[in-house]
């Protein structure tokens, strides 16, 4: 007598998916390329390895859509920041949520690599779909230092911010 729980059929399907679902999850070894997985694991020395053999510098992961300079900002890497940008890094490459190195270096209070990325060009007027700008981000977060650090950007641009109904030489100029 037959002590198996499952019938015969059933244990052969189960047989027929596992084989089917190995060789896809061989052949897609990773959804993150291999220079994101450096940074996570702030390996520096297979990072510069990684992008001195030819890794894309810009590569994206297959989650939010986020480059390597973007997890170097959220690992607080300077080292790795530093090695990206050196290699042409997007510096204002936006995630499928609109989010940039800078805004994630905000989330984190870390004031070397917005500095870093400052001093680089990056833009403080982007704007992420949810979280608005990287002072706007300082600012829900209670970033004091971070605040004023970016107003002292070169970068900070004035704007008008229009009033219903103003005629446009009464609209007030606003810092960004």
């Amino acid at each position: 007598m037959n002590t198996n729980p499952f019938p015969y059929r059933i244990r052969l399907m189960i047989f027929a998916l596992v084989a089917l679902c190995v060789p896809a999850a061989l052949c897609h070894a990773s959804v993150e390329p291999e220079l994101t997985m450096a940074i996570r694991q702030k390996n520096v020395p297979k990072v510069q390895q990684l992008l001195a053999s030819g890794a894309d510098v810009n590569a994206r992961d297959e989650g939010a859509e986020q480059t390597p300079l973007m997890w170097a900002a959220q690992m607080r890497d300077v080292a790795s920041v530093q090695i990206l940008l050196a290699h042409g890094a997007a510096i204002d490459a936006r995630d499928d949520f609109g989010k940039t190195a800078l805004m994630f270096a905000t989330e984190r209070d870390d004031a070397e690599i917005i500095k870093l990325l400052l001093r680089k060009g990056a833009d403080i007027s982007v704007r992420s779909a949810k979280s608005g700008t990287a002072a706007e981000i300082a600012r829900e977060r209670g970033h004091a230092s971070i605040i004023k650090l970016l107003s002292r950007s070169p970068r900070v641009t004035a704007h008008r911010v229009a009033r219903p109904n103003a005629h446009p030489a009464n609209r007030v100029v606003a810092l960004q």
